[in-house]
């Protein structure tokens, strides 16, 4: 085994530090990052969600390694590099990097300026979630009332008997009955509204008249009812029941 040597960290290879400077000097970054953050007045529970649905949406897939090394990057310091997050970022998010993190630092600029260290787009969006839902909630009740104030039934102010087989129907008179289009005699209404054509004699209308019976059939009857009073004594005789 051979004493002496031991290895390096990044920071301490002179040649990364080399290529981080050139590096440092030829990116091109956005504007905003001449203005420092202080990431004591940041709220990060709330910035943390929001770097993870970004990147999500710039990947395609969720990645918790790259979402972790942007709060540390951001959270270690108090005063952290932008220029050197996004060399760092480069190699994940490759030319999508410049317009992330020009996003990501509006945003903790705007957070760092508030009282709760929430980003003013952020406290934007949270207020019109609720007057959306309080207007879905508006309409809905709305739409209650409505339908509470319209009458059930042309003829609601009959009294309804809870008693009734048909409770809770309207009664059919007998003039809706007749004033439908082709109303007869042989026609009725019943108390659900529906139009029936009668078939048959139910009693609603005159009976048919009685058939004659032929001379034959009487004198028939006639001589059974003389046998029979002869057939019996006079104290058993009774009046025949008549059909």
């Amino acid at each position: 085994m051979v004493d002496g040597f031991r290895g390096v960290n990044v920071s301490e290879d002179v040649r990364f530090k080399d290529k981080e400077n050139a590096l440092l000097k030829t990116t091109k970054y956005p504007a905003n990052f001449e203005r420092k953050v202080d990431m004591r007045k940041v709220n990060m529970q709330v910035m943390r969600p929001w770097i993870a649905e970004k990147i999500e949406s710039l990947l395609g897939f969720e990645d918790e390694v790259l979402v972790e090394l942007v709060s540390d990057q951001l959270e270690n310091e108090a005063f952290p590099d932008p220029r050197k997050m996004q060399i760092s970022l480069t190699g994940f998010l490759e030319k999508r990097t410049r317009s992330f993190m020009a996003e990501l630092w509006s945003l903790l600029l705007s957070a760092q300026e508030s009282v709760a260290g929430i980003p003013r787009l952020f406290v934007e969006q949270k207020k019109a979630e609720m007057q959306q839902k309080r207007a879905e909630s508006d309409h809905v009740r709305s739409e209650v009332r409505r339908r509470e104030a319209i009458p059930s039934s042309r003829h609601s102010d009959i009294p309804r008997n809870p008693g009734r087989f048909d409770r809770g129907l309207t009664p059919i008179h007998a003039d809706q009955r007749n004033s439908r289009p082709g109303s007869n005699t042989d026609s009725f209404v019943d108390k659900n509204g529906n139009f029936t054509r009668r078939e048959r004699d139910s009693g609603w209308s005159s009976r048919r008249p009685r058939r004659e019976a032929s001379p034959d059939l009487i004198e028939q009857q006639r001589t059974r009812r003389q046998d029979f009073y002869r057939s019996e004594p006079d104290s058993a005789r009774t009046p025949p029941y008549h059909r």
